[in-house]
């Protein structure tokens, strides 16, 4: 057995769900490639961990497979009361949002190129397994560590954050006001502007988007993506985590730019930190 081939099987090799010989010839490359016996015993590890706070992270939180199904897009390999319990959850919790992202930022890069469609280029690629298996890892990961870890008394947050939704190409006038907590670390943003009418676009269109003071002044925060890992596929958005600490209370600016650089989309917003 090669490495890749075992590389794609470690997983199910942890959890017992592979076959006598399977597991026999993983056993062997293991013992011999000190890199995956390092990642075996990792994933030994974080299988207990989980197992051992599997209550609290149930009553709490998605399961890590249904959220990464979530984040890729794949509704139909879910139950709609499902999603849409997901789809509430992660618009209250800022911790799977952050997942959420994390896995959407995974998927892009391990999908298979996409070309551009003549319907506006919503192709995409293939969830791979080796894909599946690293993103259900990562989330599984970062719960566990915040379970295994918790942040000190003052320096966490375990509150709901409101997305702050942006819902159209406001520029002045009466604007739209949200008011989020000044302790969150970060706040998540819903821009509904539709990053695939761009020109050829595909998973990989770099995208910039950027918080400006609507005063005027440089970008307070920036943020380098692309569409594949922006694009919320269930809720036809935009979606990101900007950090608190940029923020304060005024009149905001958000704005995409295009692969070009040109603007793509603005809008203003007022914002209360409190």
């Amino acid at each position: 057995m090669d490495h890749r081939e075992a590389s794609l099987l470690l997983v199910d090799y942890v959890k017992g769900s592979v076959g006598a010989d399977q597991r026999r010839a993983v056993a062997e490359h293991v013992a011999a490639h000190p890199e995956c016996a390092e990642t075996v015993r990792f994933l030994q590890q974080l299988d207990a961990d989980l197992q051992a706070h599997r209550a609290r992270l149930l009553d709490e939180h998605p399961a890590a497979d249904a959220l990464v199904t979530y984040a890729v897009g794949a509704a139909g390999e879910q139950e709609d009361v499902e999603h849409a319990a997901i789809a509430a959850h992660v618009g209250q919790c800022v911790t799977c949002f952050g997942d959420l992202q994390v896995v959407r930022r995974v998927h892009a890069e391990l999908v298979e190129p996409a070309e551009p469609a003549a319907t506006g280029g919503r192709r995409r690629g293939g969830w791979v397994t080796l894909g599946a298996a690293l993103a259900a890892t990562l989330v599984l990961g970062v719960v566990a560590g915040r379970v295994m870890s918790p942040t000190s008394a003052g320096q966490g947050w375990s509150g709901a954050v409101p997305f702050v939704r942006v819902v159209g190409n406001v520029r002045a006038g009466e604007v739209p006001a949200f008011t989020v907590p000044r302790q969150a670390p970060s706040v998540p943003f819903a821009v509904a502007w539709d990053p695939w009418q761009l020109p050829g676009a595909t998973i990989a269109t770099p995208l910039v988007i950027r918080l400006e003071p609507a005063g005027g002044g440089k970008a307070a925060w920036t943020l380098a993506t692309t569409t594949g890992e922006a694009w919320d596929a269930a809720g036809g958005t935009l979606t990101f985590l900007a950090p608190s600490a940029v923020l304060s209370s005024g009149a905001w600016n958000v704005v995409v730019a295009g692969p070009d650089g040109a603007t793509a989309f603005t809008s203003r917003l007022s914002l209360t930190l409190r």
